[in-house]
């Protein structure tokens, strides 16, 4: 059922009598019922097929999308089909997009920006957001191709390898341990030693202090605190703090750096020495935090998956295992010990083993990248068939519409690494797991570097086994 666009009675209330009380409560009621009313008989927009209006709350907008980002679009998908959407975040304008050509659209569109996209929903990505770099460039991108060059890498292999050593030692030889805050600890720390180098790396107590920091980062982007961000709930407040302590530790190093004038071969280094973007110290901080928060959140809870569909897939898990074998036999010899000699593995040859470790994990990458993606149109409006993304729109896809669409990949539930996720998918963005089109993933060579790398430590050393049970699809 179709019903036109209803008038805003609560701006019109406002206009005629303004700090009235019971018309303020009327008002008030008046948007209430015309929620539950868009949640019944939602409103239509021009177009083929029409934009739904979703409901939403004056000054609050679609609260369903506050709460469960996924869930709420994928109900509503469910109930329209391919339609795309409309409602609001606050008072932001959102569209949710489906079908294959606003797929392209949302990944090849310059204008269509990452960063200023999820700046909408995390408040911590929004604080760290870089500033443009002269050229117009991201300088996030920039920053990140920077540091996954070869030589980096290579010079922090040794450190990374005995740092997670170290980390799994207090694991014992038996034990019980949750996979989402284990390897957390252990990718965060791999993170830091890659990106901030020694200063920070090298001293377990700010490891500690910066890994709750993130910790605070990250619970206090609560519904509550977008709503209401002036409000100063506990989850506020101890993301206030936070972000004071993480200024404070990483400032510390940089200003260390600076003053003792000693080289090291990190990336610190690099953006201290950077002439042609004339990096001040606020910059390079936010560059460095940014990395860390994206790269530890992201790889370890694909980690964790990684680990626990290997364990769930024995065929998988054991053709892993017998090719680690492989990989240890040959790089791994008698006149030194074992950690020592992986310490002097080449990174090329990293890369190029455990073939079937790094199909297991981007089928996981597939299976659990399957939630709402986020842009922003910083441009001119952009026309996707018959409809519009005017500037300042928020934009956001559903990543399971590829990975979980049955006419990319057949029976899309299964755990099945032998499945391309690349050949005859490239020109249909089938799979967006190392990002796609305009915003590749620009840290995807680290992430697979410390996925073999913390893995092997893992599987050479324990063996893991579920005793939860666990709903995969």
């Amino acid at each position: 059922m179709k019903i036109p666009a209803t008038v805003d009675v609560m701006h019109l209330f406002q206009i005629l009598i303004p700090g009235c009380g019971l018309l303020a409560l009327l008002v008030f009621l008046a948007d209430g019922i015309q929620f539950i009313l868009r949640q019944r008989w939602p409103v239509y927009q021009a177009g083929r097929p029409p934009i739904v209006c979703l409901a939403r709350l004056k000054y609050i907008g679609s609260l369903g999308f506050f709460m469960a980002p996924y869930h709420f679009l994928h109900e509503a998908h469910a109930s329209f089909d391919d339609f795309w959407l409309q409602f609001s975040v606050r008072n932001y304008r959102v569209l949710a997009v489906f079908g294959e050509e606003a797929r392209n659209a949302f990944f090849t569109n310059k204008n269509l920006s990452l960063h200023n996209g999820y700046g909408l929903l995390n408040p911590a990505i929004r604080s760290l957001r870089p500033a443009e770099r002269k050229k117009g460039a991201d300088t996030h991108a920039w920053f990140v191709r920077k540091f996954v060059r070869t030589d980096f890498l290579e010079s922090s292999l040794a450190h990374v390898l005995s740092d997670s050593s170290k980390d799994l030692d207090p694991w014992g030889s038996q034990g019980v341990m949750d996979p989402f805050v284990s390897l957390h600890k252990l990718v965060f720390q791999a993170v830091t030693r890659f990106v901030v180098g020694n200063e920070l790396a090298n001293d377990p107590r700010k490891i500690e202090t910066v890994v709750n920091a993130f910790h605070h980062l990250q619970k206090g982007s609560t519904p509550a605190s977008l709503l209401f961000p002036w409000f100063p709930t506990p989850a506020r407040v101890r993301r206030i703090f936070a972000g004071f302590t993480l200024y404070r530790i990483i400032s510390k190093a940089i200003k260390s750096r600076r003053q003792t004038g000693e080289f090291h071969q990190d990336i610190l280094q690099t953006l201290l020495d950077e002439t042609e973007e004339q990096l001040d110290d606020t910059r390079i901080m936010k560059l460095l935090l940014l990395s860390i928060f994206v790269a530890a959140t992201n790889t370890a809870a694909v980690l964790a998956w990684l680990h626990i569909y290997m364990d769930q897939n024995a065929a998988w898990k054991a053709q892993v295992i017998s090719e680690m074998d492989s990989f240890l036999a040959e790089n791994t010899g008698s006149s030194s010990s074992f950690l020592e000699a992986l310490m002097v593995v080449p990174l090329a040859v990293w890369e190029h083993a455990l073939p079937t470790l790094e199909q297991c994990l981007e089928e996981t990458i597939r299976l659990r990248l399957i939630g709402a993606l986020l842009r922003r149109n910083v441009g001119e409006d952009i026309m996707v068939g018959s409809h519009t993304i005017h500037r300042d729109d928020f934009v956001t896809y559903m990543s399971v519409n590829a990975h979980l669409n049955e006419s990319i990949y057949p029976n899309p539930h299964c755990f099945d690494p032998s499945r391309s996720h690349h050949d005859g998918h490239a020109e249909r963005l089938g799979f967006l797991g190392w990002g796609a089109g305009h915003h590749p993933c620009t840290g995807q060579r680290l992430a697979k570097i410390m996925t073999k790398i913390i893995s092997v430590l893992i599987l050479s050393r324990f063996t893991l086994e579920a005793i939860t049970l666990i709903t995969l699809y």
